[in-house]
């Protein structure tokens, strides 16, 4: 057998594939800009840098995160710098309304803009979102979790009761008195009567009489009011609702309208008060008048009319029986302790609102739909996420869940 060798040449290749890799390697450092793309470039140093890579993606997504952040505060007081406008251009209208050069005319279109910007309020409050997720509707949470319980010292300031389920029971105020028995406070709605209607021949009026023939609707000079249809306004409880008054209505379709508006007419407007009552009396003591009811007990359930001063005038609704809040009796039980180590916290509250029985949040309750104060059934397993109000109706008892 013969074997044939140049060292020569043998020598001048192995340096031509050391060389070829050498030129690979640069040619990679050069492209990506690293000067270790694999272990075998230094494995050590490969080591550090993988940790330095890793920590630096981290910072990146972070500031991409604070980014984020930052763009939906952005957003956030964009919407709120647009709120605080409407809010300053409500109180520039008010305090323009207090002018006594102004007309009720005047004074009415001044509180339509009030109305409207009230809803432009809303409509931010509810529409303003940051991917999907609403800002300003009130319905943010917040999730605090860590590894280690200790370092969440701090975060609660205050004594608070544990976050569980808690027994909320509530009742009408009531006690006795003698010779009369018990008392139950469960407020009262206010009643509104109009003035006496008198036809131009003086006799009193009765539903079927038109406003064209009452006295009530002409002024000092004679002049008929309504010769132009006027629109009167219903206001309570932050809502509005409206009606057209017009010479050619009788007293009965007047009080219907009136009717239709403190509840929800047709087309789903009004004040939404449920329960409320208008009717015209035609014998006894308050004949020839409309009575007005609020459905509902308590200030909440004031119902204001507005409208051309003459108009309103003419029809001369006063209290007869103002409106009181109810009084309710409230009490607290933790049931996530034990049996004999709970502790019930009791208070009686004017209104619908209670504070302090529960670290951070506000029992809220709906006021009753009727003028009798009708008993509602309780509203079971209220799920709160944070500390935010809520809404149960007036109950003999209701559970509600803090997670």
């Amino acid at each position: 057998m013969r074997i044939n060798s140049n060292v020569t040449a043998l020598n001048a290749h192995s340096n031509l594939v050391k060389n070829d890799n050498r030129l690979s390697s640069s040619i990679e450092r050069l492209s990506s800009g690293l000067r270790i793309n694999r272990a075998s470039d230094d494995a050590a140093g490969l080591t550090i840098s993988e940790k330095l890579r890793t920590q630096v993606r981290g910072i990146t997504r972070a500031r991409m995160n604070v980014q984020d952040g930052i763009s939906l505060i952005q957003t956030a007081e964009g919407a709120l710098n647009e709120i605080h406008s409407m809010l300053q251009r409500m109180r520039e209208l008010a305090l323009q309304s207090g002018n006594d050069t102004l007309t009720t005319t005047d004074r009415l279109e001044i509180q339509k803009e009030i109305a409207q910007l009230k809803e432009d309020i809303n409509r931010i409050s509810y529409g303003t979102e940051f991917n999907t997720r609403k800002l300003l509707d009130g319905s943010g949470t917040a999730v605090i979790s860590s590894s280690d319980p200790k370092n969440l010292d701090g975060v609660v300031v205050g004594e608070v009761l544990t976050f569980s389920d808690f027994s909320v029971v509530v009742w009408p105020k009531s006690e006795y008195i003698p010779g009369i028995g018990y008392k139950t406070y469960s407020g009262t709605p206010e009643h509104q009567r109009s003035a006496i209607f008198v036809t131009t021949d003086g006799e009193i009026a009765t539903s079927s009489t038109t406003l064209a023939s009452l006295a009530n609707f002409y002024d000092k000079n004679n002049h008929f009011i309504l010769d132009l249809p006027q629109t009167l306004f219903l206001q309570g409880d932050n809502s509005q609702g409206e009606i057209v008054v017009s010479k050619d209505l009788t007293l009965g379709q007047l009080t219907e309208r009136i009717q239709a508006a403190m509840t929800l007419d047709q087309l789903g407007k009004g004040l939404d008060f449920e329960g409320s009552q208008a009717f015209i009396s035609d014998s006894g003591d308050d004949n020839g008048q409309i009575t007005v009811i609020s459905g509902r007990n308590g200030e909440l359930g004031r119902i204001n009319f507005t409208g051309e001063e003459s108009l309103v005038k003419a029809l001369g609704f006063q209290a007869v029986i103002p409106a009181e809040d109810p009084v309710y009796s409230i009490a607290v039980t933790n049931l996530g302790v034990p049996f004999g180590e709970r502790n019930t916290l009791t208070t009686q509250i004017a209104g619908h609102r209670a504070m302090g029985l529960i670290e951070g949040i506000d029992l809220m309750f709906e006021p009753p739909q009727s003028a009798n104060a009708v008993t509602k059934a309780a509203v079971l397993g209220i799920s709160i996420p944070s500390a935010i109000t809520f809404d149960i109706d007036d109950s003999v008892s209701s559970t509600l869940t803090v997670p």
